[in-house]
């Protein structure tokens, strides 16, 4: 009971300051000049809030009405729209800290121990996305070495796009647990339109990648259950339509950023590498590619292939998780902007919020799952998951104190 309690303190006490300094960081890049990508808080909270406040733009993102809320919740303060929009931040930290916590007590039946609580916190900083991208011109294709972070002090949508999705997530395991045990699933599902709506208005790039992951995992259960299979069918017709709310976002969402004038939609295509006349080979070499699974999905590669070796995860969990990242990736390598958004990258994302999620659900598995018949081999393999684990987990430390003290995270 002691260790719980000293647990417990140290678990929030630890999340007291992390959130102190996130509020720092995010008041920062909020207070910089206008030429901001020459500053050391360089970030994309910045342009964000700068465009929310400019009346002559609508944003495709639920972050404007909620920045204009501030905004004018406030008279008109710009420093007390900084305020709560920085506050605001960080209670998406905090929420997210904590359902990812709630989803390992939940899962794997834990109370919020040691172990608990350290995966919780170390949810946010280790899977810190370093990777190629592909920039387009009207004449000449070039590579930046180094891609955006999935962390959320740089990104303000993906601040508010993660706790939304960690819910549809959870809401999305109550679902198919309900429906396996026979126990209704409608309160599920109409929390999930909520929730999936505004995740998809948060940051498109979260569903970009689970839905299609989604769909196959689907699929699978109908074959799984060919005894079954209307009642299955039936199943994942009403699991579909909970997401149709956020299609409708999407679509505006496009419309909004390709179709609104005619010379953007000239310019900003979304468009394969093939029909760009742009190769794969040149998106994304070889060798890219191999660090690539390095860093940063380093520990999602070993986890991945531990669980399809010893079998120590649910064949039907293990094709989803697997589809999930391998269609993060396809996004990340076949879909490219070009023009005015030739830069935005917005289809690194998916690959980002997916290895986020992927390192949550794949540490629950090594770490907290009770694995029968483990021999020597198996444990020495767990233990080289947590070593790599623990290295993502260094790099994001070092990243957050890196940008924490006003140096450029590019």
């Amino acid at each position: 009971m002691k260790k719980q309690k000293i647990s417990q303190w140290a678990f929030w006490s630890a999340l007291f300051i992390l959130s102190c300094l996130l509020f720092f960081l995010h008041w920062k890049q909020l207070h910089v000049p206008n030429d901001h990508y020459r500053t050391p808080y360089f970030s994309d909270i910045f342009p964000h809030f700068r465009s929310a406040l400019n009346s002559n733009k609508n944003g495709y993102t639920l972050l404007f009405p909620l920045i204009r809320a501030f905004y004018y919740g406030t008279g008109e303060n710009v420093d007390g729209a900084a305020f709560l929009f920085s506050l605001f931040l960080v209670l998406c930290f905090i929420a997210s800290v904590l359902l990812v916590r709630k989803w390992y007590c939940m899962v794997y039946e834990k109370k919020p121990g040691w172990l608990v609580n350290g995966l919780s916190l170390s949810s946010v900083m280790v899977s810190m996305l370093v990777s190629p991208r592909l920039f387009t011109g009207q004449s000449r294709a070039w590579y930046v070495h180094t891609g955006v972070s999935p962390n959320v002090w740089h990104n303000s949508t993906t601040a508010l796009c993660r706790p939304l999705s960690i819910i549809v997530v959870m809401l999305i395991y109550k679902i198919v647990q309900a429906h396996k045990n026979g126990k209704p699933i409608g309160k599920y599902l109409w929390l999930n339109v909520l929730f999936a709506t505004l995740s998809m208005w948060a940051k498109p790039s979260f569903l970009m990648a689970f839905l299609p992951a989604l769909c196959i995992f689907l699929l699978f259960e109908l074959w799984d259950n060919k005894e079954k299979i209307k009642e299955q069918f039936v199943f994942s017709i009403k699991v579909g339509l909970s997401f149709v709310p956020a299609m409708g976002i999407i679509l505006w969402q496009y419309l909004y950023l390709f179709m609104q004038e005619k010379p953007m939609a000239q310019e900003n295509p979304v468009v394969s590498q093939e029909a760009s006349g742009v190769s794969f080979a040149l998106a994304l070499s070889l060798q890219q590619i191999v660090k690539l699974f390095i860093f940063p999905a380093g520990f999602v590669t070993v986890a991945m292939l531990l669980c399809l070796i010893f079998k120590m995860q649910k064949k039907k969990t293990w094709i989803f998780t697997s589809a999930w990242f391998f269609v993060a990736m396809f996004i990340k390598c076949f879909l490219l902007e070009s023009g005015k958004r030739a830069t935005d990258g917005n289809f690194d994302w998916p690959l980002s919020i997916a290895l986020f999620f992927l390192f949550m659900i794949y540490s629950g598995e090594l770490f907290l799952k009770e694995h029968k018949g483990l021999n020597k081999w198996k444990l020495f393999c767990i233990r080289f998951a947590a070593v790599v684990y623990s290295a993502h987990l260094i790099t994001g430390i070092l990243w957050f104190a890196k940008i924490l003290t006003g140096r450029q995270y590019g």
